[in-house]
């Protein structure tokens, strides 16, 4: 079965109010769009000297709200949409936000990201079609709490062996690390493998797990978007009590920075099986991955 992430909820596309930030302002920390904003466009989409790219669609701004694994609105969270640029907003204590984009985008280069550093998993979905030119997004954006700390992973190019909660990252010798740039800032916490194995009940609360098709087990890593030059291999315990030899794909959510837009999209990654004894769920040999943001368990 193939296993895609997508909104479990429909997405309400309210009607266009025709102004915004400006690209590269970084958004708003309001809840709502001014209402001298609303009211006149000088300088976004309509703007006729504002250039449209190749299949860009204006999109004036992203709203809606970030809660935790509780349901409780997550205040000062940071909030991207990005894709050949960026644009940002931040939740405010009701946990509502709006990011500013008045601007022509190509909507299959972009997806938005919650930013859940340092305490919370990050994750990435990708820009629905619009049917207007302002997108509210009606469910919640749960960002799960994390691990408070985990072993460090060494930045010095040594095979390691790095356990941490129900996952085991394997990097041969030689293997370069790089870190997404919001870890560098949280060094050395940037660095610690912190992995979180999401629960049935947490799992039926992520806004982009397709409630339908569920994978049978789901993980969030940080460091979050961290790029290995090679490949990478993770065991995982069966925490899914997959049968024993059972084949099992694996699905990365993809990142922003090392792989093609837009950010959100799934991919099948690598094979795996479970061991002989039922414990564990090994990647095949020769398999892995070169990223860690979120991998999905899907047995064949």
């Amino acid at each position: 079965m193939k296993w895609q992430l997508v909104f479990a909820a429909s997405l309400v596309l309210a009607a266009c109010s025709s102004n915004s930030a400006q690209p590269g302002d970084g958004g708003s920390n309001d809840a709502s769009i001014p209402a001298d904003l609303a009211s006149t466009d000088l300088y976004g989409c309509q703007d006729p000297l504002n250039e449209r790219p190749d299949g860009g669609a204006c999109l004036t701004s992203v709203s809606g709200h970030v809660v935790s694994e509780a349901d409780k609105p997550l205040n000062s969270t940071l909030i991207s949409v990005c894709g050949d640029i960026c644009f940002y907003g931040r939740t405010v204590s009701d946990g509502t936000f709006v990011a500013l984009i008045k601007d022509h985008v190509v909507l299959d280069h972009y997806a938005i990201e919650v930013h859940g550093r340092p305490d919370r998993a990050s994750w990435y979905q990708p820009l629905p079609q619009l049917t207007s030119d302002t997108l509210a997004i009606s469910v919640p954006l749960v960002s799960p709490l994390l691990p408070a700390t985990g072993p460090a992973i060494a930045l010095d190019d040594s095979a390691q062996t790095i356990v941490s909660g129900d996952a085991t990252l394997i990097l041969a010798a030689n293997t370069q690390v790089q870190l997404d740039v919001e870890d560098v800032e949280l060094m050395p916490l940037g660095s610690q493998l912190r992995v979180l194995t999401v629960s049935p009940a947490l799992l039926a609360k992520l806004p982009f797990v397709d409630a339908a098709h569920p994978p049978d087990a789901l993980f969030a890593f940080a460091p979050f978007e961290v790029v290995f030059s090679q490949k990478a291999q993770v065991t995982f315990a069966n925490t899914a009590s997959l049968p024993a030899l059972a084949a099992v794909d694996i699905f990365s959510m993809r990142g922003y920075v090392a792989n093609l837009p837009p950010a959100g999209v799934n991919d099948r990654v690598a094979g795996a099986h479970v061991s002989a004894d039922g414990t564990k769920i090994v990647m095949d040999a020769g398999e892995g991955v070169t990223t860690l943001t979120w991998l999905a368990l899907v047995k064949k």
